[in-house]
């Protein structure tokens, strides 16, 4: 995202890989004239589409997801970084404002975000407009991890070291069996 920190051309080409970028690169890319490939998963366009129009509607965004994930840190960048970006409905409950709307990340775990959104309350009339922005995909490994879990002797999550979708499969496994290996490649794995 920091293109003080590339030497590009016009003409050159920008590939937005699928967790997306904030509005500012777009905006960039434009002003230097560079093509942008625009990769962005259409899950997390919806979301960046959804806490715009909001952000412009006076709301409140709230990003229920991980502060220092790809997708959260682009989400963001279409309300200006203001939004709150939290895992705890604590915070959501303090917030101070008369309109809000809180998406999710594509990746978080859908039953951490139902628990969040049942325990949050605000005190007065406010306007809470809640989006359930997990990737249907997502949602149907997780539940189909969970079930796998609760029935084997052991269970092996192949992915990425920094993923997510990889840590929430590892943490349903954990929760249901109690052999659970998370590791990055097939190599890794000591037959």
């Amino acid at each position: 995202s920091n293109f003080d920190d590339i030497k590009f051309s016009k003409g050159d080409n920008l590939l937005i890989r699928t967790h997306g970028e904030p509005e500012n690169t777009f905006k960039k890319a434009k002003e230097l004239g560079i093509n942008v490939i625009d990769c962005t998963c259409p899950f997390v366009r919806e979301i960046q589409k959804i806490v715009s129009k909001h952000y412009s509607d006076g709301y409140k965004i709230v990003i229920i997801g991980k502060k220092n994930h790809a997708e959260v840190i682009g989400i963001n960048g279409w309300c200006d970084n203001t939004a709150l970006i939290t895992e705890d409905e604590t915070e959501i409950s303090k917030l101070d404002a008369d309109k809000i709307c809180v998406v999710v990340q594509t990746t978080y775990s859908e039953k951490k975000f139902d628990n969040i959104v049942k325990n949050f309350t605000f005190d007065g009339d406010k306007i809470v407009d809640i989006f359930k922005t997990i990737c249907y995909t997502t949602s149907k490994r997780q539940r189909e991890t969970e079930l796998i879990a609760k029935s084997v002797d052991a269970v092996i999550v192949i992915g990425g070291a920094n993923s997510n979708n990889t840590k929430e499969l590892f943490d349903i496994s954990a929760k249901y069996c109690e052999n659970v290996f998370r590791i990055v490649d097939p190599d890794a794995f000591d037959y």
